[in-house]
């Protein structure tokens, strides 16, 4: 890593950093076994007759992956702040016609209690420093060490008279195609601070999105062959997160501080493959164009209780399919779709029947307060943390 600072006129301040890294990873064993020995008293892998009774394992893994980055920052007079970075990645677990991509950032911030006609209002705001930012970042999470070439493995539970063969065999079509997942990230945020510094807070809202997401295929089992992972997924996660910090004292002795922070986030699944629009009722780990484990279920308006009602009602053969179902004291579903019966439909996004979409379980408003407090040599700190909203779907 090599850096390099100057300023023109004394104001205008700039930092150059740029670097080199190489990361290096080689791991290998190897293991031989032998049973049904001679003797135990001195176990030795040469003491059996039958070469059956041997066998031997070796596996070994190597990865490299280089990056070139850089970094450009400036400020003037310490109010407005900008700094853009970029970086190179190149990861062999990759094929080497996608294994370069280039990850570019940026992020910028006002200084505005440093701003003379600011100075009125310094003796109740410290600071206050309004931020943006926006940057892609590279993962390699999910890609094995060899994917993108055509491996072999070998098999011995082929048996030919009473003899088990050894045979080869190609178990994976290559990932050839395989590329970076990029992490994008957008950022918009605040901080300050107020009477001499006693409380500090900020403030974020953040958009990422995460694109080229690895993805599993499903392709019919007669294909005979594991089929590759491909980068066609997408998922956006949005929220924000809150902070404020109090520290003061009472006399010469007494210490305290405060601290509160509040956050919430949730995600949307963009596009898994095209083929994660199946919906069933309770809890789907992924359905595109909604958060992930979103719950589905049928609306309930009460209760079966007159004859009338039950005459009246929708058939419920799809979902049980049981005489005197439904009946008087049984839960009355809403026919949505006005089809005269309770089902999912064709069970897909765009005709769920009579499934409605309730929210997901991922937790909401997660926050954590701290109390710390010292008196001389004695201290106590308190630390409360929770959830404030989660929906969540019972057992039947």
């Amino acid at each position: 890593v090599a850096d390099y600072d100057f300023s023109i006129a004394e104001n205008h301040n700039f930092h150059f950093m740029g670097g080199y890294q190489l990361f290096i990873h080689d791991y290998s064993y190897v293991s031989a076994s032998t049973k049904n020995l001679y003797v135990n008293d001195n176990p030795s892998l040469n003491f059996t007759s039958d070469p059956l009774n041997k066998s031997n394992n070796q596996y070994a893994e190597r990865e490299m992956m280089q990056s070139y980055f850089g970094r450009f920052n400036y400020n003037y007079k310490e109010k407005y702040l900008f700094e853009a970075t970029v970086r190179s990645d190149e990861s062999s677990r990759l094929s080497p016609n996608v294994r370069v991509k280039v990850f570019p950032s940026f992020s910028a911030g006002w200084n505005v209690d440093r701003e003379s006609w600011f100075g009125g209002a310094n003796g109740i705001v410290n600071q206050l420093k309004p931020r943006i930012s926006w940057g892609k970042v590279g993962s390699q999470l999910g890609i094995g060490f060899y994917d993108f070439i055509s491996q072999l493995t070998a098999g011995s539970n082929l048996q030919l008279g009473d003899v088990k063969q050894t045979y080869m065999l190609q178990g994976n079509i290559p990932a050839s195609e395989i590329f970076w997942e990029t992490i994008e990230t957008r950022n918009i945020g605040l901080d300050f601070s107020m009477f001499q510094h006693k409380l500090t807070g900020s403030f974020d809202y953040f958009h990422k999105y995460n694109r080229d997401m690895l993805v599993s295929i499903s392709l019919p089992a007669t294909i005979g062959i594991n089929i590759p992972k491909s980068n066609d997924g997408e998922m956006k996660t949005y929220g924000w997160e809150a902070a404020l910090d109090y520290k003061d004292k009472i006399g010469s002795d007494f210490n305290y501080n405060v601290s509160v922070n509040v956050a919430d986030n949730q995600n949307r699944l963009i596009q898994y493959g095209g083929g994660n629009n199946i919906v069933y009722s309770g809890i789907n780990n992924r359905v595109e164009g909604y958060g992930l484990n979103s719950i589905w279920a049928y609306k309930a308006d009460g209760y079966f209780q007159t004859d009338a009602d039950v005459a009246a009602a929708p058939s419920y053969s799809k979902i049980l399919n049981k005489a005197g179902i439904p009946g008087k004291g049984d839960i009355r579903y809403v026919d949505i779709n006005g089809d005269g019966e309770i089902s999912a439909g064709n069970n897909i996004v765009g005709d769920t029947g009579d499934l409605v979409y309730l929210g997901d379980i991922n937790p909401r408003y997660q926050f954590g307060v701290n109390l710390f407090m010292s008196y001389k040599q004695f201290d106590m700190s308190v630390f409360v943390q929770g959830i404030g909203k989660r929906k969540f779907k019972p057992s039947n």
